[in-house]
């Protein structure tokens, strides 16, 4: 680190090279439903991403914690409107997870 720091403090240039290996995973996205009292008004809907890079909580903590916790607010509340709440997978890759959810759950985002 002490030689990159006395080469970026000289101006020097540097090459970054990252090996990496592709491997197959497999990923989901979380739903939960409150039901609302009037099932004519159209829902809200709620939603984070739940995926990151690699495996670890500073990523993607504070979106899930805020999910959380209004699922749980909303939960012990009535409310009029049905309350959809999504985590979705692939945020990074192209939002993939949303991308299959509106596939399936088009009667969801029609009226949202």
């Amino acid at each position: 680190l002490q030689r990159l720091r006395a080469a970026a403090s000289q101006g020097m240039n540097a090459r970054l090279v990252a090996c990496m290996r592709e491997v197959e995973g497999q990923a989901v996205n979380v739903s939960a439903e409150v039901p609302g009292s009037d099932a004519s008004l159209s829902p809200v809907v709620v939603m984070t991403p739940r995926s990151g890079w690699w495996s670890c909580a500073v990523e993607r903590a504070s979106g899930i914690a805020a999910f959380l916790e209004i699922l749980r607010a909303v939960s012990h509340s009535k409310t009029e409107r049905t309350v959809l709440f999504f985590a979705n997978t692939g945020h990074e890759l192209g939002h993939a997870g949303m991308q299959a959810l509106c596939e399936q759950r088009p009667d969801v985002f029609g009226k949202a």
